[in-house]
């Protein structure tokens, strides 16, 4: 973890980094999919053979990940972009969502699911790796940090632009009104819901508390991409733009579904099908080129051709800020 140097202004990189509040949302969402998962496997039954298939499954997911990120880290994952690395690795979740379409996939599945998503969301707020939650118990085993988009990253694009910069004043009040609505939708929200409490207004009330956020980043965005457009523009613009985007699917999703939960899932489609672009705009425009026969590589070489040591931020020059 740590500040990308040579980039004043932002803190730490996108699907690397988080800040104070991306550390509590997690730890609340993780904490939020631990419960479902208790009461998935209760809904099942409680006996020792149904908590062994669901440890199971957990142990499975531990590995499988473990195992991919340590194999395809730094031979695929470094040199690809950010929305296609994100892909890659959630296309087994995406598949078994498909087949339980399909097929009914056994309640203990989804159980052990829910509980190794929820304790690496848990463990990530602690560690404050800002990346995909379903690599972070993989990125504290082997000590690498890769930049890996998922859903939540959306509240890292929102909460970093607004932390600093000009017009101090309306990025604060703007930020608080969104930490209110966060606070409602991650906590509030599933609190009432668990203790069976309704709630006391429609929760598409709350995305008024967004309004200001999107209309500030919004703005500045456009001010600072206008006129040299989006890859010219300095990261805080691209940042404040991300942001600004993130915070109206957000609201826009909740405007329809009423809940954050769906969001969720759109924002997960929103980057499968991002790193299916990305992967045919990378392949097209950018190819690694091969050694000559003297065995030098072609300026397609990447900083990451070197083997990563234990503890390195690996992928420090890709997403949003590398763009």
């Amino acid at each position: 973890m740590g500040t990308e140097g040579g980039r004043p202004g932002l803190a730490g990189v996108l699907g690397r980094d988080m800040g104070p509040f991306g550390r509590i949302v997690r730890a609340l969402t993780g904490a939020w999919l631990v419960l479902a998962g208790v009461s998935l496997a209760l809904d099942g039954g409680v006996g020792v053979g149904e908590v062994a298939k669901i440890a199971g499954y957990v142990v499975a997911a531990t590995v499988l990940y473990t195992a991919a990120l340590h194999l395809l880290g730094e031979r695929v994952l470094a040199w690809l972009n950010p929305w296609t690395a994100t892909s890659v690795l959630l296309a087994p979740i995406v598949v078994l969502a498909g087949i339980d379409l399909l097929v009914a996939v056994p309640a203990a599945l989804f159980a052990g699911l829910y509980f190794y998503v929820g304790l690496s969301l848990l463990v990530i707020s602690v560690t404050g790796y800002g990346g995909c939650e379903i690599v972070g118990v993989p990125v504290v085993v082997l000590r690498r940090r890769y930049v890996v988009y998922c859903a939540l990253n959306a509240v890292d694009a929102v909460e970093r632009p607004l932390s600093g910069g000009p017009r101090k004043t309306a990025r604060l009040v703007a930020g608080l009104l969104a930490v209110a609505a966060g606070v409602y939708y991650f906590l509030l929200q599933n609190l009432l819901d668990i203790l069976g409490v309704p709630a006391p207004f429609d929760p598409r009330w709350g995305v008024l508390l967004l309004l200001p956020a999107i209309g500030v980043l919004g703005r500045e965005a456009w001010t600072a991409t206008r006129t040299v457009g989006w890859a010219d523009a300095p990261p805080d613009a691209r940042s404040q733009a991300l942001g600004a985007i993130a915070l109206a699917i957000t609201a826009a999703g909740i405007m329809v579904f009423g809940s954050v939960f769906f969001v969720y899932i759109t924002l997960t489609g929103v980057i499968m099908v991002g790193g299916i672009v990305a992967a045919v705009q990378q392949a097209r425009h950018n190819p690694i080129q091969a050694e000559d026969s003297r065995g030098r590589r072609g300026r397609g070489e990447v900083a990451l051709h070197r083997r990563a040591e234990p503890g390195d931020d690996v992928g420090a020059g890709h997403g949003p800020d590398g763009w």
